[in-house]
């Protein structure tokens, strides 16, 4: 990496450094946010999640750091409330159309197909406008048409390929996302290898596969092995209650592989994307960099599923705020003080420009999805 070309002043002397985002926040904190939240939300049927959505937010952006400074949550309730109607909407016609016009069902997935990219490009404009750090807003430019074709084009593609073109498409959507965002007058720009993509979703997969194969094999073993054991259980009627808690303790064995394999390779996949994607990622003069572990991914979400089940769901204030400290104090970021300081002066006086814009963030919505 070039160092002495980053960022500021031409020919002025620079001393960036790497420092790493942290996170202050506490479960037992974050508990009473989430209490209060669940409880509103369940006594006005939902309705209160869009409020409750911002208010967790709110408490994860304030709580984290990079140096002195903290991140902002901006967004509307109102809103994400709209979103959320929207979705419901989509749910509740599929569903109440299975009883009356069972064919009304395909065409409500039809249409929320046609309209998925639309609203993954409403949620990254949404989300990066209403995200700041030191009163500077994040942006948002991709095009609503590049949604379509990525989210929608590519996707049939991927599907006529027999998921062959699936990394590449993830590739892209990758692309999409980082190189259309902005900083004040920082640019993303995101300059990943294709070919990382194939390699991590094909290790995923063959690992899954041999996994799944050797579940496959260690069930056959065991049956064979519990028929030349026990051939009563088998031959004698009265042993079929035995039989029965036999086969329903393999079935249970069954199901916690696949969750174990299911947990397995999305954790992977995104171990991988993210640390390779922060590194290849750079946002005007500032570049970054993450060191997620895959093992203490897996061990986080393990422990932590455990624990939300022992306490019947309680745990799961701390198991949020424990996953969410680990990602963040695992990325880092490389910058010096008059980076912050040139692009404050830059988005001040682009601030007049950018009012005719803000119009439009009326007609703006955020759905909760995954990105």
């Amino acid at each position: 990496m070039d160092l002495e070309a980053f960022g500021g002043t031409e020919g002025a002397t620079r001393n960036p450094t790497w420092e790493s985002l942290k996170f202050n926040g506490d479960g037992a904190e974050f508990f009473g946010i989430w209490i209060v939240n669940l409880f509103l939300t369940i006594l006005t049927f939902g309705i209160y999640a869009a409020w409750a959505k911002v208010r967790t937010n709110q408490y994860f952006y304030a709580n984290t750091e990079y140096k002195g400074g903290t991140l902002e949550y901006l967004a509307d309730p109102v809103k994400i409330l709209i979103g959320n109607l929207i979705i419901v909407a989509f749910v509740g016609i599929y569903l109440f159309s299975g009883y009356l016009v069972p064919a009304i069902g395909v065409v409500v997935i039809l249409a929320f197909g046609l309209f998925y990219p639309f609203l993954i490009y409403k949620t990254l404009r949404f989300r990066a406008r209403h995200t700041a750090y030191r009163n500077i807003r994040f942006k948002f430019s991709g095009k609503c048409g590049k949604a379509y074709t990525l989210y929608m084009g590519y996707m049939i593609l991927n599907a006529l390929s027999g998921g062959l073109l699936f990394p590449y498409v993830a590739y892209r959507q990758k692309g999409y996302h980082y190189n259309n965002l902005h900083y004040g007058n920082a640019d993303g720009q995101f300059k990943g290898d294709v070919g990382f993509f194939y390699k991590a979703y094909g290790i995923a997969f063959v690992v899954s596969l041999l996994l799944f194969i050797a579940g496959v094999v260690l069930v056959m073993v065991l049956l064979m092995g519990l028929g030349i054991a026990f051939p009563e259980l088998v031959e004698n009627p009265e042993n079929e209650v035995v039989a029965g808690i036999v086969l329903a303790t393999i079935g249970i064995g069954i199901y916690l592989g696949f969750l174990f394999i299911s947990t397995l390779f999305p954790l992977y996949i995104f171990k991988e994307i993210t640390n390779h994607t922060m590194e290849r990622f750079t946002l005007g003069p500032f570049h970054f960099r993450s060191h997620l572990e895959f093992k203490k991914l897996l061990m986080i979400r393990l422990t932590n599923t455990s624990l939300i089940v022992l306490t019947l769901g309680l745990y799961t204030p701390w198991a949020k705020v424990r996953r969410y400290k680990y990602i963040a104090e695992c990325i880092e970021m490389l910058s010096e003080e008059r980076d912050f300081d040139e692009i404050s002066a830059a988005d001040m006086r682009g601030e007049v420009e950018s009012v005719g814009e803000a119009a439009a963030d009326i007609f703006d919505f955020d759905i909760g999805f995954g990105l």
